[in-house]
């Protein structure tokens, strides 16, 4: 049970500090010349795509990556993910979706992170170098 706090702590510490980390404010000005430049409103533009994930390995040990959707079970699984390598993005249906980060390693924790996604988010989950995680809503 401690072992599951402790997890959970950290998970929500990561997901705590990725929410601060990613949100930037931005001059006004930098709002108008996105709009001057019609070119870049095409990367913005959303047209109901699935979300997706992937699964970054720049730790030192391999993992298993699995995503796993609440109506419909496991939707991928990727086993012994290894270092210095990645997975390829991977759409999934939106609503609750578990991400689970295993390792045979001992010393190396298992990570579980659950998340509400929506179409046209990607979601991308690193492993660092110290075997710790790092995410990114894209």
């Amino acid at each position: 049970m401690k072992t599951f706090t402790s997890l959970l702590k950290k998970a929500t510490l990561v997901l705590l500090l990725s929410t601060t980390f990613c949100c930037s404010v931005e001059p006004i000005d930098s709002e108008q010349s996105l709009v001057n430049q019609p070119e870049n409103l095409t990367s913005f533009n959303c047209s109901g795509e699935q979300p997706e994930a992937r699964f970054v390995n720049n730790g030192s040990v391999s993992f298993t990556f699995s995503i796993i959707s609440e109506d419909s079970g496991q939707v991928a699984q990727f086993i012994d993910v290894a270092p210095g390598t990645s997975t390829n993005w991977t759409s999934f249906s939106s609503g609750s979706v578990l991400f689970s980060i295993d390792s045979n390693t001992s010393g190396v924790s298992d990570i579980k992170t659950q998340l509400a996604m929506q179409n046209c988010e990607s979601f991308e989950l690193v492993v660092q170098s110290d075997n710790t995680l790092s995410s990114t809503t894209l």
